[in-house]
């Protein structure tokens, strides 16, 4: 298991203006960056909140009534928590009372933070990039504009927040994600003893109308950039720069679509945003806007990260107990 964290004293600064947990009594929590930026943190004090700051986060994002997710939130709690000891953050859509219910439900478990996301949208990067255009323009219109924001946000905030904050590690974890037994399989502390950049709990072949143009923007990266794949071409057929189409775009098969399964992915946050290679591919992408026109979202994009640059022995997949219950929209609609 993990002892307390070192928080790392060379982060870059994150643009947050101010991250309000919740609206009653609080306290202000800093993080000084190398640079000398401050995240500020407005938190809800509850007895035993925060007497305890792990290397791991784990990050929730939800839209749905508290009837429907907070049992669970108790059986991540009872079932992975107890077992993988993590800060979790619950970051809530759905207004004031939705944040009150859930604060109600899940708040007074030490290390759990209720985020009132809908209240703070701009400060903490919930919003449409004007890269994505009208949504008249959107793909795939089946995708609602929160589930887009959710990928959005993703790609975007959840690592610097993470960074910014001291975690070194950040699973991503949806807030329909069910774990029927105990999880005593050492999650984190297998993570970090491998040296892993990222890890799952099982592989999934995105629909193809979600992923078209991705494998093309990424060929342009990989011949622009010179970058030699560690994994991609594994997935591609012919298995070679030729075989980085979208189906039907060129000779083969194309690219297989295969990700790790956005609704539980553990991540390493330094990697992630200091690998510069990643933050190049990263904005390249997010540049575009293409990301939400098209709904490629972050299980996409992150998988072309996780093909592109990590390496045969930097990624696994973990097998323990674990139901996925979301329907069309994984847990934002």
């Amino acid at each position: 298991m993990l002892g307390p964290a070192r928080r790392r004293a060379d982060l870059a600064p994150v643009a947050l203006a101010c991250l309000l947990l919740a609206s009653a009594p609080a306290v202000s929590s800093r993080h000084h960056s190398a640079r000398g930026a401050i995240v500020d943190f407005a938190e809800y004090t509850h007895a035993g909140a925060h007497t305890r700051a792990l290397d791991a986060a784990a990050f929730i994002l939800t839209h749905r009534p508290p009837s429907r997710v907070c049992s669970y939130l108790d059986t991540f709690n009872r079932h992975f928590i107890a077992h993988n000891p993590a800060d979790v953050y619950v970051f809530v859509l759905g207004g004031a009372a939705a944040h009150a219910a859930y604060v109600e439900c899940a708040g007074a478990r030490p290390g759990w933070h209720i985020v009132d996301l809908q209240a703070h949208a701009d400060d903490l990067g919930w919003v449409t990039p004007p890269q994505a255009g009208n949504a008249s323009e959107w793909t795939v219109p089946k995708w609602s504009r929160d589930y887009r924001r959710m990928g959005h946000w993703r790609l975007t905030t959840q690592f610097a927040l993470a960074a910014s904050l001291g975690y070194s590690t950040l699973l991503q974890v949806d807030d329909d994600s069910y774990f029927p037994a105990p999880v005593t399989e050492d999650v984190f502390g297998s993570f970090a003893g491998r040296g892993l950049k990222m890890a799952g709990r099982v592989t999934s072949a995105d629909d193809p109308e979600t992923t078209v143009g991705l494998p093309e923007l990424t060929r342009y990266f990989v011949v622009t950039e010179d970058v030699t794949p560690t994994l991609l071409y594994e997935h591609c057929s012919p298995p070679s720069l030729e075989g980085l189409h979208s189906p039907g775009r060129g000779p083969g098969a194309g690219w297989d679509r295969t990700t790790l399964f956005g609704n539980f992915v553990v991540y390493d946050v330094a990697f992630m945003t200091e690998h510069p290679l990643v933050q190049r591919y990263l904005r390249t992408v997010l540049q575009t806007g293409a990301h939400f026109r098209f709904r490629w979202n972050e299980q996409a994009t992150l998988a072309m990260v996780w093909q592109l640059f990590v390496g045969r022995d930097e990624w696994a997949l973990f097998g323990f107990a674990y139901e996925h219950h979301g329907g069309m929209d994984g847990g934002v609609g």
